[in-house]
Protein backbone atom coordinates (compact mmCIF):
# COMPACT_ATOMS: atom_id res chain seq x y z
CA UNK A 1 0.00 0.00 0.00
CA UNK A 2 0.93 3.68 -0.42
CA UNK A 3 1.19 5.68 2.82
CA UNK A 4 0.07 9.35 2.70
CA UNK A 5 -0.11 12.00 5.39
CA UNK A 6 -0.50 15.76 5.56
CA UNK A 7 3.18 16.37 4.79
CA UNK A 8 3.70 13.76 2.08
CA UNK A 9 2.13 13.09 -1.27
CA UNK A 10 2.87 10.49 -3.92
CA UNK A 11 3.72 11.49 -7.50
CA UNK A 12 1.75 9.28 -9.85
CA UNK A 13 4.74 9.21 -12.24
CA UNK A 14 6.64 7.09 -9.62
CA UNK A 15 3.98 4.34 -9.39
CA UNK A 16 4.04 0.99 -11.10
CA UNK A 17 1.12 0.82 -13.55
CA UNK A 18 0.55 -2.86 -12.71
CA UNK A 19 0.33 -2.86 -8.88
CA UNK A 20 -0.09 0.92 -8.44
CA UNK A 21 2.58 0.95 -5.75
CA UNK A 22 5.88 2.84 -5.67
CA UNK A 23 8.97 1.11 -6.88
CA UNK A 24 12.04 1.01 -4.68
CA UNK A 25 15.63 0.62 -5.80
CA UNK A 26 16.53 -1.25 -2.61
CA UNK A 27 13.93 -4.03 -3.06
CA UNK A 28 12.97 -6.56 -5.73
CA UNK A 29 10.33 -4.08 -6.87
CA UNK A 30 13.04 -1.90 -8.39
CA UNK A 31 12.23 0.23 -11.55
CA UNK A 32 12.85 -1.40 -14.93
CA UNK A 33 11.80 -0.54 -18.47
CA UNK A 34 10.85 -2.34 -21.64
CA UNK A 35 12.15 -1.55 -25.12
CA UNK A 36 9.11 0.64 -25.69
CA UNK A 37 10.27 2.87 -22.82
CA UNK A 38 7.48 2.27 -20.28
CA UNK A 39 8.58 1.78 -16.63
CA UNK A 40 7.28 -0.83 -14.15
CA UNK A 41 8.35 -2.61 -10.98
CA UNK A 42 10.66 -5.54 -11.81
CA UNK A 43 8.67 -8.21 -9.97
CA UNK A 44 5.38 -7.01 -11.51
CA UNK A 45 6.50 -6.88 -15.13
CA UNK A 46 8.37 -10.19 -14.83
CA UNK A 47 5.20 -11.94 -13.62
CA UNK A 48 3.14 -10.11 -16.27
CA UNK A 49 5.33 -11.29 -19.13
CA UNK A 50 5.70 -14.82 -17.75
CA UNK A 51 2.09 -15.48 -16.71
CA UNK A 52 0.13 -12.52 -18.07
CA UNK A 53 -2.64 -12.93 -20.65
CA UNK A 54 -1.10 -10.75 -23.45
CA UNK A 55 2.67 -11.27 -23.10
CA UNK A 56 3.18 -7.62 -24.04
CA UNK A 57 3.57 -4.17 -22.51
CA UNK A 58 0.60 -3.37 -20.26
CA UNK A 59 0.55 0.22 -21.55
CA UNK A 60 1.10 0.05 -25.31
CA UNK A 61 0.60 -3.71 -25.93
CA UNK A 62 3.94 -3.93 -27.76
CA UNK A 63 5.23 -7.48 -27.77
CA UNK A 64 7.77 -8.03 -24.97
CA UNK A 65 9.80 -10.86 -23.42
CA UNK A 66 11.91 -11.26 -20.30
CA UNK A 67 15.12 -10.39 -22.18
CA UNK A 68 13.61 -6.99 -23.04
CA UNK A 69 13.58 -5.94 -19.38
CA UNK A 70 16.21 -3.26 -18.73
CA UNK A 71 17.26 -2.22 -15.24
CA UNK A 72 17.25 1.44 -14.29
CA UNK A 73 19.89 2.44 -11.72
CA UNK A 74 18.32 5.47 -10.06
CA UNK A 75 17.06 6.24 -6.58
CA UNK A 76 13.95 8.00 -7.93
CA UNK A 77 12.32 8.70 -11.28
CA UNK A 78 10.10 11.63 -12.13
CA UNK A 79 8.58 12.68 -15.49
CA UNK A 80 9.48 16.29 -16.35
CA UNK A 81 7.99 18.37 -19.21
CA UNK A 82 10.92 20.23 -20.86
CA UNK A 83 9.03 21.57 -23.92
CA UNK A 84 9.04 25.17 -22.65
CA UNK A 85 12.74 24.95 -21.80
CA UNK A 86 13.56 23.57 -25.24
CA UNK A 87 11.48 26.29 -26.90
CA UNK A 88 13.24 28.99 -24.88
CA UNK A 89 16.65 27.57 -25.78
CA UNK A 90 15.73 27.53 -29.47
CA UNK A 91 14.59 31.16 -29.34
CA UNK A 92 17.82 32.12 -27.56
CA UNK A 93 19.80 30.44 -30.33
CA UNK A 94 17.88 32.38 -33.01
CA UNK A 95 18.39 35.65 -31.14
CA UNK A 96 22.10 34.95 -30.84
CA UNK A 97 22.45 34.26 -34.57
CA UNK A 98 20.46 37.41 -35.40
CA UNK A 99 22.62 39.49 -33.05
CA UNK A 100 25.79 38.14 -34.67
CA UNK A 101 24.41 38.96 -38.12
CA UNK A 102 23.47 42.51 -37.11
CA UNK A 103 26.86 43.06 -35.48
CA UNK A 104 28.54 41.97 -38.70
CA UNK A 105 26.37 44.26 -40.82
CA UNK A 106 26.95 47.11 -38.38
CA UNK A 107 30.69 46.68 -38.75
CA UNK A 108 30.42 46.79 -42.55
CA UNK A 109 28.26 49.93 -42.41
CA UNK A 110 30.73 51.63 -40.08
CA UNK A 111 33.49 51.03 -42.60
CA UNK A 112 31.32 52.30 -45.44
CA UNK A 113 30.42 55.39 -43.41
CA UNK A 114 34.07 56.13 -42.74
CA UNK A 115 34.91 55.79 -46.44
CA UNK A 116 31.97 58.05 -47.33
CA UNK A 117 33.15 60.72 -44.87
CA UNK A 118 36.63 60.62 -46.38
CA UNK A 119 35.19 61.00 -49.87
CA UNK A 120 32.94 63.84 -48.65
CA UNK A 121 35.95 65.74 -47.30
CA UNK A 122 37.75 65.29 -50.61
CA UNK A 123 34.77 66.60 -52.57
CA UNK A 124 34.48 69.58 -50.24
CA UNK A 125 38.06 70.55 -51.03
CA UNK A 126 37.41 70.20 -54.77
CA UNK A 127 34.25 72.33 -54.44
CA UNK A 128 36.11 75.07 -52.57
CA UNK A 129 38.82 75.15 -55.26
CA UNK A 130 36.22 75.30 -58.05
CA UNK A 131 34.39 78.15 -56.33
CA UNK A 132 37.64 80.09 -56.13
CA UNK A 133 38.17 79.61 -59.87
CA UNK A 134 34.60 80.68 -60.64
CA UNK A 135 35.03 83.78 -58.51
CA UNK A 136 38.23 84.70 -60.33
CA UNK A 137 36.51 84.35 -63.72
CA UNK A 138 33.53 86.45 -62.63
CA UNK A 139 35.78 89.25 -61.45
CA UNK A 140 37.26 89.54 -64.95
CA UNK A 141 33.88 90.42 -66.49
CA UNK A 142 32.55 93.93 -66.36
CA UNK A 143 28.96 94.78 -65.53
CA UNK A 144 28.42 96.17 -69.04
CA UNK A 145 29.50 92.91 -70.68
CA UNK A 146 27.27 90.85 -68.38
CA UNK A 147 24.20 93.00 -69.16
CA UNK A 148 24.89 92.83 -72.89
CA UNK A 149 25.15 89.03 -72.80
CA UNK A 150 21.84 88.80 -70.90
CA UNK A 151 20.02 91.04 -73.39
CA UNK A 152 21.37 89.03 -76.32
CA UNK A 153 20.20 85.75 -74.79
CA UNK A 154 16.69 87.07 -74.09
CA UNK A 155 16.27 88.05 -77.74
CA UNK A 156 17.38 84.69 -79.16
CA UNK A 157 14.75 82.18 -80.19
CA UNK A 158 15.88 78.56 -79.82
CA UNK A 159 16.36 76.60 -83.02
CA UNK A 160 16.99 72.87 -82.94
CA UNK A 161 19.45 71.42 -85.42
CA UNK A 162 20.09 67.71 -85.95
CA UNK A 163 23.33 66.67 -84.28
CA UNK A 164 23.21 62.87 -84.19
CA UNK A 165 21.06 59.90 -85.12
CA UNK A 166 21.31 56.61 -83.27
CA UNK A 167 19.98 53.49 -85.01
CA UNK A 168 18.46 51.12 -82.46
CA UNK A 169 16.87 48.19 -84.29
CA UNK A 170 14.73 47.83 -87.42
CA UNK A 171 11.88 46.23 -85.47
CA UNK A 172 12.96 47.62 -82.13
CA UNK A 173 9.50 48.63 -80.92
CA UNK A 174 11.01 51.51 -78.90
CA UNK A 175 8.51 53.47 -76.83
CA UNK A 176 10.04 55.40 -73.91
CA UNK A 177 13.30 57.12 -73.02
CA UNK A 178 14.82 58.67 -69.91
CA UNK A 179 17.61 61.20 -69.38
CA UNK A 180 19.41 62.34 -66.27
CA UNK A 181 21.74 65.26 -65.68
CA UNK A 182 23.38 63.26 -62.88
CA UNK A 183 24.71 60.59 -65.27
CA UNK A 184 26.23 60.44 -68.74
CA UNK A 185 23.62 57.93 -69.91
CA UNK A 186 20.51 58.21 -72.07
CA UNK A 187 18.31 55.14 -71.63
CA UNK A 188 15.68 53.98 -74.10
CA UNK A 189 13.65 50.81 -74.46
CA UNK A 190 13.43 48.47 -77.42
CA UNK A 191 12.95 44.82 -78.27
CA UNK A 192 15.88 42.43 -78.11
CA UNK A 193 17.31 41.16 -81.37
CA UNK A 194 19.12 38.30 -79.61
CA UNK A 195 17.37 34.97 -80.41
CA UNK A 196 18.29 33.70 -76.94
CA UNK A 197 16.25 36.50 -75.33
CA UNK A 198 13.17 37.63 -77.23
CA UNK A 199 11.92 40.11 -74.64
CA UNK A 200 12.57 43.81 -74.05
CA UNK A 201 15.34 45.77 -72.40
CA UNK A 202 17.24 49.05 -72.12
CA UNK A 203 19.78 50.49 -74.53
CA UNK A 204 22.45 52.67 -72.93
CA UNK A 205 23.50 55.66 -75.04
CA UNK A 206 26.32 57.99 -74.09
CA UNK A 207 25.36 61.67 -73.88
CA UNK A 208 29.02 62.56 -74.54
CA UNK A 209 29.43 61.16 -78.06
CA UNK A 210 25.82 59.91 -78.53
CA UNK A 211 26.92 56.38 -79.38
CA UNK A 212 24.82 53.30 -78.65
CA UNK A 213 26.41 51.10 -76.02
CA UNK A 214 25.28 48.04 -74.06
CA UNK A 215 21.81 46.50 -74.28
CA UNK A 216 20.44 45.20 -70.94
CA UNK A 217 17.76 42.48 -71.25
CA UNK A 218 15.10 42.99 -68.59
CA UNK A 219 11.48 42.07 -69.30
CA UNK A 220 9.62 39.37 -71.22
CA UNK A 221 6.99 41.84 -72.46
CA UNK A 222 6.86 45.49 -73.56
CA UNK A 223 8.24 48.13 -71.20
CA UNK A 224 5.65 50.85 -70.58
CA UNK A 225 7.70 53.33 -68.54
CA UNK A 226 11.20 54.00 -67.20
CA UNK A 227 12.45 56.61 -64.72
CA UNK A 228 15.92 57.56 -63.44
CA UNK A 229 16.70 57.81 -59.74
CA UNK A 230 17.08 61.55 -58.96
CA UNK A 231 20.62 61.14 -57.58
CA UNK A 232 21.94 57.80 -58.83
CA UNK A 233 22.38 55.58 -61.88
CA UNK A 234 19.47 53.37 -60.80
CA UNK A 235 16.52 53.19 -63.16
CA UNK A 236 12.96 51.95 -62.66
CA UNK A 237 11.23 49.95 -65.40
CA UNK A 238 7.52 49.04 -65.49
CA UNK A 239 6.44 46.32 -67.88
CA UNK A 240 3.42 44.43 -69.19
CA UNK A 241 5.03 41.23 -67.88
CA UNK A 242 3.63 42.15 -64.42
CA UNK A 243 6.98 43.16 -62.95
CA UNK A 244 8.65 46.33 -61.70
CA UNK A 245 12.46 46.25 -61.74
CA UNK A 246 15.31 48.38 -60.38
CA UNK A 247 18.48 48.23 -62.46
CA UNK A 248 21.90 49.74 -61.79
CA UNK A 249 23.09 51.10 -65.15
CA UNK A 250 26.69 51.49 -63.96
CA UNK A 251 27.16 47.72 -63.78
CA UNK A 252 24.02 46.59 -65.68
CA UNK A 253 22.80 44.52 -62.71
CA UNK A 254 19.17 44.06 -61.69
CA UNK A 255 18.95 45.15 -58.06
CA UNK A 256 15.35 44.26 -57.31
CA UNK A 257 12.32 42.69 -58.97
CA UNK A 258 8.76 43.18 -57.74
CA UNK A 259 6.20 40.66 -59.01
CA UNK A 260 2.80 42.31 -59.42
CA UNK A 261 -0.74 41.01 -59.68
CA UNK A 262 -1.33 42.81 -62.98
CA UNK A 263 0.50 44.76 -65.70
CA UNK A 264 2.62 47.76 -64.73
CA UNK A 265 1.91 50.87 -66.83
CA UNK A 266 3.87 53.69 -65.21
CA UNK A 267 6.44 54.44 -62.50
CA UNK A 268 8.19 57.35 -60.75
CA UNK A 269 10.43 58.26 -57.80
CA UNK A 270 9.62 60.33 -54.75
CA UNK A 271 11.27 63.69 -55.45
CA UNK A 272 11.75 64.53 -51.75
CA UNK A 273 12.70 61.20 -50.20
CA UNK A 274 14.58 59.18 -52.79
CA UNK A 275 14.05 55.91 -50.92
CA UNK A 276 10.44 55.67 -52.09
CA UNK A 277 9.13 54.86 -55.56
CA UNK A 278 5.74 54.16 -57.11
CA UNK A 279 4.12 52.07 -59.81
CA UNK A 280 0.79 52.59 -61.56
CA UNK A 281 -1.08 49.42 -62.49
CA UNK A 282 -3.50 48.33 -65.15
CA UNK A 283 -6.33 48.01 -62.59
CA UNK A 284 -6.03 51.68 -61.58
CA UNK A 285 -4.14 51.13 -58.34
CA UNK A 286 -0.86 52.78 -57.27
CA UNK A 287 1.67 50.94 -55.10
CA UNK A 288 4.36 52.55 -52.94
CA UNK A 289 7.70 50.77 -52.33
CA UNK A 290 10.78 51.44 -50.20
CA UNK A 291 14.18 50.69 -51.78
CA UNK A 292 15.48 49.70 -48.33
CA UNK A 293 12.85 46.98 -47.92
CA UNK A 294 12.80 44.13 -50.42
CA UNK A 295 9.32 43.02 -49.52
CA UNK A 296 5.72 43.78 -50.40
CA UNK A 297 4.57 47.31 -51.09
CA UNK A 298 4.26 49.77 -48.20
CA UNK A 299 1.02 51.42 -49.32
CA UNK A 300 -1.72 50.54 -51.75
CA UNK A 301 -3.58 53.55 -53.12
CA UNK A 302 -6.96 52.42 -54.45
CA UNK A 303 -8.82 54.63 -56.92
CA UNK A 304 -12.44 54.56 -58.02
CA UNK A 305 -11.18 54.66 -61.60
CA UNK A 306 -10.29 51.08 -62.58
CA UNK A 307 -8.74 52.06 -65.93
CA UNK A 308 -4.94 51.82 -66.29
CA UNK A 309 -2.70 54.48 -64.75
CA UNK A 310 -1.11 55.68 -68.00
CA UNK A 311 1.19 58.18 -66.27
CA UNK A 312 2.33 58.83 -62.72
CA UNK A 313 4.24 61.89 -61.46
CA UNK A 314 5.46 62.93 -58.02
CA UNK A 315 4.39 66.51 -57.31
CA UNK A 316 6.18 68.55 -54.66
CA UNK A 317 5.32 72.15 -53.76
CA UNK A 318 7.71 73.80 -51.32
CA UNK A 319 7.47 77.59 -51.20
CA UNK A 320 6.54 80.14 -48.57
CA UNK A 321 2.75 79.68 -48.86
CA UNK A 322 2.35 76.21 -50.34
CA UNK A 323 4.03 73.14 -48.85
CA UNK A 324 2.58 69.81 -49.84
CA UNK A 325 3.49 66.73 -51.85
CA UNK A 326 1.86 63.72 -53.41
CA UNK A 327 1.25 61.67 -56.53
CA UNK A 328 -0.55 62.71 -59.70
CA UNK A 329 -1.99 59.52 -61.18
CA UNK A 330 -3.37 60.08 -64.68
CA UNK A 331 -5.72 57.36 -65.89
CA UNK A 332 -7.06 57.05 -69.43
CA UNK A 333 -10.21 59.02 -68.54
CA UNK A 334 -9.44 60.85 -65.29
CA UNK A 335 -6.66 62.17 -63.10
CA UNK A 336 -6.25 62.10 -59.30
CA UNK A 337 -3.92 63.79 -56.85
CA UNK A 338 -3.02 61.57 -53.89
CA UNK A 339 -1.87 63.93 -51.13
CA UNK A 340 0.84 62.45 -48.91
CA UNK A 341 0.21 63.03 -45.21
CA UNK A 342 2.82 63.36 -42.47
CA UNK A 343 2.11 59.79 -41.37
CA UNK A 344 2.87 58.60 -44.94
CA UNK A 345 -0.79 57.82 -45.69
CA UNK A 346 -2.58 59.28 -48.74
CA UNK A 347 -5.77 61.29 -49.27
CA UNK A 348 -7.20 61.29 -52.80
CA UNK A 349 -8.40 64.48 -54.53
CA UNK A 350 -9.91 63.93 -58.01
CA UNK A 351 -8.74 66.63 -60.44
CA UNK A 352 -11.69 68.42 -62.06
CA UNK A 353 -10.60 67.64 -65.62
CA UNK A 354 -11.92 65.31 -68.31
CA UNK A 355 -10.36 63.98 -71.47
CA UNK A 356 -8.88 61.06 -73.31
CA UNK A 357 -5.51 61.39 -71.63
CA UNK A 358 -2.21 60.36 -73.17
CA UNK A 359 0.40 61.41 -70.62
CA UNK A 360 1.29 63.81 -67.81
CA UNK A 361 4.53 65.46 -66.71
CA UNK A 362 5.38 67.62 -63.69
CA UNK A 363 8.38 69.95 -63.67
CA UNK A 364 9.63 70.69 -60.16
CA UNK A 365 11.48 73.88 -61.15
CA UNK A 366 8.37 75.40 -62.72
CA UNK A 367 5.84 73.83 -60.30
CA UNK A 368 3.66 73.17 -63.33
CA UNK A 369 1.77 70.06 -64.39
CA UNK A 370 1.36 69.23 -68.09
CA UNK A 371 -1.46 66.88 -69.11
CA UNK A 372 -2.00 65.89 -72.75
CA UNK A 373 -5.28 64.61 -74.16
CA UNK A 374 -6.44 63.10 -77.45
CA UNK A 375 -9.28 64.80 -79.35
CA UNK A 376 -12.64 64.35 -77.64
CA UNK A 377 -16.20 65.52 -78.34
CA UNK A 378 -16.12 69.29 -78.81
CA UNK A 379 -12.33 69.26 -79.18
CA UNK A 380 -10.98 68.33 -82.61
CA UNK A 381 -7.27 68.53 -81.81
CA UNK A 382 -4.80 67.18 -79.27
CA UNK A 383 -4.54 69.50 -76.27
CA UNK A 384 -1.52 70.07 -74.02
CA UNK A 385 -2.76 71.86 -70.89
CA UNK A 386 -0.59 73.39 -68.18
CA UNK A 387 -1.95 73.40 -64.63
CA UNK A 388 -0.89 74.70 -61.25
CA UNK A 389 -2.16 73.00 -58.09
CA UNK A 390 -2.69 74.68 -54.73
CA UNK A 391 -3.94 73.42 -51.37
CA UNK A 392 -6.42 75.78 -49.72
CA UNK A 393 -8.24 75.93 -46.36
CA UNK A 394 -11.71 77.33 -45.67
CA UNK A 395 -12.97 79.02 -42.47
CA UNK A 396 -13.54 75.57 -40.92
CA UNK A 397 -9.92 74.68 -41.66
CA UNK A 398 -11.06 72.07 -44.20
CA UNK A 399 -8.65 71.36 -47.03
CA UNK A 400 -9.47 71.56 -50.71
CA UNK A 401 -7.33 71.19 -53.83
CA UNK A 402 -7.56 73.97 -56.40
CA UNK A 403 -6.62 73.31 -60.02
CA UNK A 404 -5.77 76.36 -62.13
CA UNK A 405 -5.22 76.32 -65.89
CA UNK A 406 -2.14 78.30 -66.95
CA UNK A 407 -2.34 77.82 -70.71
CA UNK A 408 -3.57 75.40 -73.37
CA UNK A 409 -1.50 74.47 -76.41
CA UNK A 410 -3.04 72.85 -79.48
CA UNK A 411 -1.47 69.96 -81.35
CA UNK A 412 -2.51 67.97 -84.40
CA UNK A 413 -5.78 66.19 -85.06
CA UNK A 414 -4.42 62.62 -84.92
CA UNK A 415 -3.04 60.54 -82.07
CA UNK A 416 -2.98 56.96 -83.33
CA UNK A 417 0.08 56.25 -81.20
CA UNK A 418 0.77 57.15 -77.57
CA UNK A 419 3.29 60.00 -77.54
CA UNK A 420 4.52 61.43 -74.25
CA UNK A 421 4.83 65.20 -73.83
CA UNK A 422 7.21 67.07 -71.49
CA UNK A 423 7.63 70.57 -70.04
CA UNK A 424 10.99 72.20 -69.27
CA UNK A 425 12.27 75.64 -68.21
CA UNK A 426 13.03 77.79 -71.26
CA UNK A 427 16.82 77.65 -71.85
CA UNK A 428 16.89 81.26 -73.09
CA UNK A 429 13.99 83.03 -71.37
CA UNK A 430 13.60 82.88 -67.61
CA UNK A 431 9.93 83.94 -67.76
CA UNK A 432 8.85 81.16 -70.11
CA UNK A 433 9.00 77.41 -70.56
CA UNK A 434 9.15 74.89 -73.39
CA UNK A 435 6.64 72.14 -74.12
CA UNK A 436 7.87 69.29 -76.33
CA UNK A 437 5.59 66.61 -77.78
CA UNK A 438 5.37 64.17 -80.65
CA UNK A 439 2.87 65.21 -83.31
CA UNK A 440 1.65 63.00 -86.15
CA UNK A 441 0.35 65.86 -88.30
CA UNK A 442 3.75 67.57 -88.13
CA UNK A 443 5.59 64.37 -89.05
CA UNK A 444 7.80 64.45 -85.96
CA UNK A 445 7.68 66.56 -82.81
CA UNK A 446 6.76 70.16 -81.95
CA UNK A 447 8.31 72.70 -79.56
CA UNK A 448 6.05 75.41 -78.04
CA UNK A 449 6.86 78.58 -76.13
CA UNK A 450 4.32 78.66 -73.28
CA UNK A 451 4.58 82.44 -72.87
CA UNK A 452 3.61 83.30 -76.44
CA UNK A 453 1.83 79.98 -77.19
CA UNK A 454 3.76 79.93 -80.46
CA UNK A 455 5.20 76.89 -82.15
CA UNK A 456 8.92 77.53 -82.09
CA UNK A 457 9.68 74.70 -84.46
CA UNK A 458 8.19 71.62 -86.10
CA UNK A 459 10.97 69.04 -86.17
CA UNK A 460 10.55 66.46 -88.92
CA UNK A 461 11.35 62.79 -88.35
CA UNK A 462 11.09 59.73 -90.54
CA UNK A 463 8.41 58.11 -88.36
CA UNK A 464 6.12 58.97 -85.41
CA UNK A 465 7.80 60.24 -82.25
CA UNK A 466 6.87 58.34 -79.09
CA UNK A 467 8.89 60.19 -76.45
CA UNK A 468 10.93 63.38 -76.06
CA UNK A 469 13.29 64.97 -73.54
CA UNK A 470 15.41 68.08 -73.11
CA UNK A 471 18.93 67.26 -71.95
CA UNK A 472 20.91 70.06 -70.31
CA UNK A 473 24.59 69.14 -70.14
CA UNK A 474 25.74 72.59 -69.01
CA UNK A 475 24.50 76.18 -69.01
CA UNK A 476 24.82 76.66 -72.78
CA UNK A 477 24.67 73.07 -74.05
CA UNK A 478 21.05 71.93 -74.45
CA UNK A 479 19.84 69.02 -76.55
CA UNK A 480 16.43 67.86 -77.64
CA UNK A 481 16.13 64.06 -77.64
CA UNK A 482 13.33 62.39 -79.61
CA UNK A 483 12.58 58.67 -79.91
CA UNK A 484 10.89 56.82 -82.75
CA UNK A 485 10.22 53.09 -82.97
CA UNK A 486 13.73 52.31 -84.23
CA UNK A 487 15.85 55.48 -83.93
CA UNK A 488 16.90 58.13 -81.44
CA UNK A 489 17.51 61.68 -82.69
CA UNK A 490 19.63 64.31 -80.97
CA UNK A 491 19.08 68.00 -81.81
CA UNK A 492 21.36 70.79 -80.69
CA UNK A 493 19.83 74.02 -79.39
CA UNK A 494 21.68 76.59 -81.49
CA UNK A 495 21.32 79.95 -79.73
CA UNK A 496 23.27 81.75 -82.39
CA UNK A 497 20.64 81.34 -85.10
Amino acid sequence: TIQNDSTCSVDESSLCNICLESWNADTEHKPVSLKCGHIFGETCISKWISKGPSKGCPNCKLSAKLSDIRKIYAKSIKAVDTSETNKTMEEMKKERLLREKLEKESGIEKVNLKLALIECERLKKVLIENRKLVGQLKNKKTAVEANQVTEDIEDVKPVFELKARVDLHVNGDSRVLATSEMTDIIACTHKSFNPLFTGYGLRKISNVDFKANEFIPLHSNQIKDICFHPRDEIILSASLDKTLKLTNLSNSCILMTHNLETDAWSCCWNEKDYNYYYVGLRNGQVLEYDIRINQRFLNEIISNDKLPVSSIQYLSQDNFNQKFEGIVATHLRSSNFHLREENSSFITYPLPIIGNFISSHFNKQLSQLLISSRPIKGQTCISHTLYSLSLNFNHLNERSLETNIITVLTGGSRADQVSRSKIFPHPCQSTSSLVLAGDQDSGGCVAWDTLTKERIQEIKCCSPVFDVSLLKLNKSDNHLISLTSDKLFVYNLNQGL
